[in-house]
């Protein structure tokens, strides 16, 4: 597709990877997974690690202070309605 768009320039085609060196069991042992936390992305990255040898797990960083947020979030609000209950219950309702 590429010599057809393009019949002048043989420099693009140098740089397409041939398909003899596109094999997984070569590229992909000792790789580094990283994926999100969820199910479906934490059972692709065992499978991943346990198909290719020395493959290393790890979470997305990104995805992880979500997480965390999310947990801080729940707990501190949790602890301030804790703290804040009586004074909330003073509070007329038709406010």
């Amino acid at each position: 597709m590429v010599a057809e768009r393009y019949p002048d320039r043989q420099d693009l085609l140098d740089m397409i990877p041939s398909p003899d060196g596109m094999d997984p069991s070569i590229k992909l042992p000792n790789s580094l997974w990283t994926t999100d936390t969820c199910n479906a992305a934490s059972k692709f990255q065992n499978i991943a690690c346990e198909t290719y040898e020395g493959g290393l797990k790890q979470d997305c960083h990104n995805h992880l202070r979500n997480v965390w947020m999310g947990g801080l979030e729940i707990e501190l609000s949790s602890y301030l309605t804790k703290c804040l209950r009586e004074s909330l219950d003073d509070i007329d309702t038709s406010l």
